[in-house]
């Protein structure tokens, strides 16, 4: 961050997590990743467009588009999901949305947009295409 003029706020709150923090520094080379729906619109405009206009990644509970709800506490809507979370209903629905028998996140984010499904069910496929991603192909296969 050298070379970086931080506002207030954000000295607060470095100086916070540096309180906070034990051990050595970590190294700068470590990467961090963050998650989002690029796809989303805060505001009127894409999610990912505010973050490249604005150079700052903020929380869900700022954009306000959360498909789990903002409700990430004990008791909110995340813990009481957690039965039954995915079923043959979600595979039907990825089925529905796939095209060619292909799904993508393009394709997910698109079915998202289109306000026809819940969008806690489409946030099921999305983590079912992100957990079991495409089919094994052999290496014969082509790509």
């Amino acid at each position: 961050m050298s070379g970086v003029i931080l506002r207030e706020s954000q000295e607060r709150a470095l100086a916070h997590v540096a309180r906070l923090a034990s051990g050595p520094p970590m190294d700068p080379d470590l990467r961090v990743t963050l998650n989002f729906h690029p796809d989303r619109v805060s505001q009127g405009r894409p999610i990912l467009r505010a973050l490249a206009d604005n150079g700052v990644y903020v929380s869900q509970f700022v954009t306000g588009t959360s498909n789990g709800g903002l409700t990430a506490r004990p008791g909110g809507d995340r813990w009481r999901r957690h039965p039954g979370y995915r079923g043959p209903e979600i595979v039907e629905l990825g089925t529905e949305i796939a095209v060619a028998g292909v799904l993508d996140p393009r394709m997910v984010g698109k079915a998202a947009a289109t306000g026809r499904h819940d969008p806690q069910t489409i946030k099921k496929v999305w983590h079912c295409l992100a957990r079991f991603g495409a089919p094994a192909t052999s290496s014969a296969s082509p790509r």
